[in-house]
């Protein structure tokens, strides 16, 4: 009886300790994907600027002041509708694809994924620097669209057999 009884309870530490070891690694992974995506939303001009860098997005910043019109930046356009400086939080309308979105207490630095048909990636909108009525930002898009990531088209075969059939007469 007293050798089962050892038998379990050596069980049940090698599951506590495997629960652990993957409560741990779970926890670094949170951890190492948290610090991946807040590296990627700048919260200043030069945090803009070494983004870009990187190569991976197009960086379209805009300066929108509270109105009922759009403004065009980079592959949508937007207009501000509230912005509240003490709550530091903001309403914000989003024409994408002909469609009108709207998008309401928004936070600073907090991005607005947008998903493009065009597009393999969403777009992103991060408002840096909120003020009475007025907002500051960028839009990230990704650098290439779906087609041209897909080279493999109808056009391409058309346009070397015509210069294949050059070459043969």
């Amino acid at each position: 009886m007293q050798s089962r009884m050892d038998a379990q309870q050596k069980q049940l530490d090698d599951t506590q300790n495997a629960l652990s070891q993957t409560r741990t690694d779970l926890e670094g992974t949170i951890g190492s994907t948290r610090d991946e995506l807040n590296g990627s939303i700048a919260k200043t001009h030069d945090e803009l600027v070494a983004l870009e860098q990187r190569g991976e997005r197009n960086y379209f910043e805009f300066d929108l002041s509270k109105a009922k019109t759009f403004q065009r930046t980079g592959p949508i356009s937007v207009s501000l509708r509230k912005a509240d400086a003490k709550h530091k939080s903001y309403d914000l309308a989003l024409l994408v694809d002909d469609n009108q979105i709207e998008k309401k207490k928004v936070d600073l630095y907090e991005p607005i994924w947008l998903r493009d048909s065009a597009e393999p990636q969403p777009i992103e909108v991060v408002a840096n620097k909120i003020d009475k009525d007025h907002i500051h930002g960028y839009v990230s898009a990704p650098k290439y669209t779906q087609a041209q990531l897909n080279p493999a088209s109808s056009t391409a075969p058309a346009q070397t057999n015509p210069a294949q059939g050059e070459l043969d007469s």
